[in-house]
């Protein structure tokens, strides 16, 4: 005899019933859940960010999109303006990302360069950590950010003069204009919970300097890995899905 129409012999004669569809309701609480799920990853473990700014240059570049560890120190509520829960501290040599102390600009990305306790000094650019003056060691060949000017767009090269740094054995490029003045500060010693904040491209970049040490409830994270990257030529590709990392120590062609 024959199978029974609609039966198979995997399912010993029995035809398969159809999978029941999902009623609207039910979708519409699984997208939900995938949205809130979303959004708990975005306000509590990690986030990215798109660099606005020349002030990190060379280390990071305008138009990189990265990735902020929001778990690395602590955690905040969304929408709040300080963290509500604390295990972790910041490291000399952390880049990390902060709420601009100037209400409704865009987050800033800083470099952490001095702790509660440090007494901090910065004279012609240089930076001072306790009475002793940070070590700059000259990199040789030709030294050339690409820059941008944030009203209108528009993409411009800065001769600068390379030198290479470290803290607390993170290594690190900064970058100094020939002809800049930027400002002195202190000397001044790093109340608690308190970080001292500059950029590597040291002679323009907005930071401690002007706005002074900055609460460690107001970091939203540390920066630590590149998603994306484009400027003024197109897509960096060199630039995509890597850890952030100093750029190799050879200025003979210009960035």
């Amino acid at each position: 005899m024959g199978e029974p129409p609609g039966s198979t012999p995997e399912s010993g004669g029995a035809p398969k019933a159809a999978p029941p569809k999902k009623s609207r309701s039910r979708q519409t609480v699984e997208f939900l859940g995938l949205l809130l799920a979303a959004l708990a990853i975005r306000s509590f473990i990690a986030e990215p960010y798109e660099i606005p700014t020349g002030s990190m240059l060379p280390t990071v570049q305008i138009g990189d999109r990265v990735v902020i560890s929001k778990l690395a120190y602590g955690a905040r509520l969304p929408f709040t303006l300080s963290d509500q829960l604390r295990w972790g501290r910041p490291h000399r040599g952390d880049i990390v990302v902060l709420l601009n102390p100037t209400p409704g600009e865009p987050d800033l990305a800083k470099r952490v360069v001095a702790l509660p306790g440090d007494t901090v000094e910065v004279r012609e650019g240089k930076l001072i950590l306790d009475g002793q003056e940070v070590h700059e060691t000259p990199l040789p060949g030709v030294c050339e950010d690409e820059d941008r000017d944030e009203r209108s767009g528009r993409w411009f090269p800065v001769r600068c003069t390379a030198f290479d740094e470290t803290l607390d054995g993170t290594r690190f490029e900064i970058h100094h204009v020939p002809g800049a003045e930027p400002p002195d500060f202190g000397p001044l010693r790093i109340p608690p919970d308190h970080v001292f904040l500059m950029g590597d491209n040291r002679d323009r970049s907005l930071d401690s300097r002007y706005f002074g040490p900055v609460p460690t409830g107001k970091l939203k994270g540390k920066a630590f890995f590149l998603l994306w990257s484009s400027g003024p030529h197109g897509i960096r590709w060199d630039r995509l899905l890597r850890p952030i990392r100093p750029p190799p120590q050879d200025l003979t062609a210009s960035r």
